[in-house]
């Protein structure tokens, strides 16, 4: 339809084997091409898309569906003039996913789920506090922040869920709170 938000998947997959999350175990190997993703774009761009939506498990996840995008972004320029909203993972942020964001009005979620780093350490999340906190300031910097939190995840206690709230609360984005769900394709 004209006019609404277009949604676009660069890769399917994710490289990370998070118990909690839908994606499971999948490689990402399965990525566009940037010629494929021009396509996409121009007509996104013909139906006056207002923004574009990328439904992946995370804009910088995967590197050739950045690159990919990248490239075929340079030459329709159709993010520069709308909206993207996407996921970062905060380990994998580098200047370029930075250059992009900043190149657009740009919505980003930031999976954090816990700072307890046992319990994320346990659903086989990777996390370094002090890169968190850089990524956060720099995201924040380039584009609408949102960290993400899940209550309930196993091994969780409402202590700590609390803790990790408050201390999250201090950042300089805006907090999202998700209920832990058992979902069929989790390794949960």
């Amino acid at each position: 339809p004209l006019g609404v938000t277009a949604h676009l998947e660069p890769f399917r997959g994710c490289p990370m084997s998070c118990m909690f999350c839908q994606w499971g175990v999948q490689d990402g190997r399965r990525a566009m091409s940037a010629e494929a993703i021009k396509k996409e774009l121009r007509a996104f761009k013909e139906s006056k898309a207002t923004g574009l939506y990328l439904v992946d498990a995370g804009l910088n996840l995967n590197k050739r569906a950045f690159k990919a995008l990248w490239e075929a972004e340079q030459e329709i320029g159709f993010i520069r003039d709308t909206e993207l909203t996407c996921e970062v993972y905060p380990a994998y942020l580098e200047e370029p996913h930075l250059e992009l964001l900043r190149s657009t009005r740009a919505n980003v979620g930031l999976g954090l789920q816990s700072l307890d780093g046992s319990l994320l350490e346990n659903l086989h999340r990777p996390f370094d506090r002090m890169k968190f906190e850089k990524v956060v300031a720099s995201v924040s910097d380039a584009a609408q922040t949102t960290i993400e939190l899940i209550v309930g995840l196993p091994g969780d206690s409402p202590e700590q869920f609390r803790r990790t709230f408050e201390q999250v609360r201090t950042l300089p984005c805006s907090l999202r709170v998700y209920h832990c769900l058992v979902l069929p394709d989790a390794l949960l």
